[in-house]
């Protein structure tokens, strides 16, 4: 009798400390999220994690954020009296890489979206998407984007626009297009995108749902065997791109300093052309400024001669060690100084 007692007492704190998780996510978006029912897949991923999440959504095709702003089933979903854990925002997929629409359409569309969303009492997310498969010029109208030279070279652009709007509104990112580009880097042939080179693919959009359900719950995805339409081998190589893109993006985020770190700012950021980078050093002696992509590859580095305690600066004028400018995109900067360390971020919107 009393082995049994331990017995059931034993399996009931097993089944409390993994206890299910129930998530509410809102979905707002176009075509990008209604594709291969994105919203579903996510869904069946959590449920093969042990959890449970429950999926709205409002995609009209083509919408763009300053168009669901004005969109009755969108605000009447984000009022839901049933709350939301969170308000995936997807935008439409050109006007982040825009600069007339970025600043006139996406940024004051967010910012009025994420008021409704806070005021409800739910979390804002934005879902960031992914390039065209050989880049190129996206125009809406008589305003055009820089003429990218391929996938990668937009990506750039869309990371650092939407990883701008996260630390705007203080809010996650699902990097879907970060993990469509290390996927890329690892296998150049896969296929993300159907036919017009835009869209998803069922790849892409199990990628894209790995990718937010990773984020959203804030989980690995890896061991989760859901592979909807795939392979068991291609959908779990997916889940570890999933996971390394959300553990990349939040290396970013929270980087381990030393315990005397340096007091720094940095203005403008995001920044085009050049950002200054400000701070005060305790100590005399000489500083040195490094700076990666979020890739890991070096952009810039330079030291400073031996300087007194005080405050000095040094700027980046968005150019890369060989002098050449580099393309839009988030990037990592390191400053050492004698007995202090700092590191954060600089977003380049060109």
């Amino acid at each position: 009798m009393a082995y049994s007692c331990i017995l059931i007492l034993s399996l009931l704190l097993s089944s409390c400390a993994f206890a299910q998780q129930t998530f509410r996510v809102l979905f707002v978006g176009n075509s990008y999220t209604y594709y291969n029912s994105l919203p579903d897949q996510v869904s069946s991923l959590v449920e093969a994690g042990g959890h449970f999440l429950f999926a709205g959504q409002s995609t009209p095709g083509g919408f763009s954020l300053s168009q669901h702003l004005e969109h009755a089933n969108t605000l009447d979903a984000i009022a839901d009296p049933e709350g939301w854990d969170y308000v995936l925002l997807q935008e439409q997929s050109q006007m982040p890489v825009i600069p007339w629409y970025r600043e006139h359409h996406t940024r004051p569309a967010a910012q009025g979206l994420d008021s409704l969303i806070a005021a409800q009492g739910s979390q804002t997310a934005f879902y960031m998407t992914w390039g065209r498969r050989y880049g190129g010029q996206q125009c809406i109208g008589q305003h055009c984007s820089a003429d990218f030279a391929d996938f990668f070279h937009m990506q750039d652009s869309l990371s650092a626009s939407h990883l701008a709007l996260g630390a705007e509104f203080d809010a996650p990112v699902a990097p879907v297009g970060m993990a469509f580009a290390l996927a890329l880097q690892e296998n150049p042939d896969l296929v993300l995108w159907t036919a017009d080179n835009s869209h998803p693919s069922a790849e892409g959009s199990y990628l894209a749902a790995a990718t937010i359900a990773a984020t959203l719950s804030g989980m690995e995805v890896s061991g989760w065997s859901w592979n909807g339409s795939l392979s068991p081998s291609l959908a779990g190589f997916y889940r570890g791109i999933a996971d390394q893109a959300v553990a990349a993006l939040g290396e970013t985020d929270v980087l381990p300093l030393p315990e005397t770190s340096a007091l720094v700012e940095v203005y403008p950021n995001p920044f085009n052309p050049q950002t200054r980078i400000r701070w005060t050093q305790r100590r005399p002696g000489t500083a040195g400024l490094v700076i990666h992509d979020l890739l890991g590859r070096l952009c810039h580095q330079e030291s400073t001669p031996p300087l007194p305690a005080g405050e000095h600066s040094l700027v980046w004028n968005g150019t890369s060690i060989e002098g050449r400018p580099v393309s839009s995109g988030v990037y990592i900067y390191r400053l050492v100084l004698p007995g202090s360390a700092s590191s954060g971020r600089l977003s380049l919107l060109r």
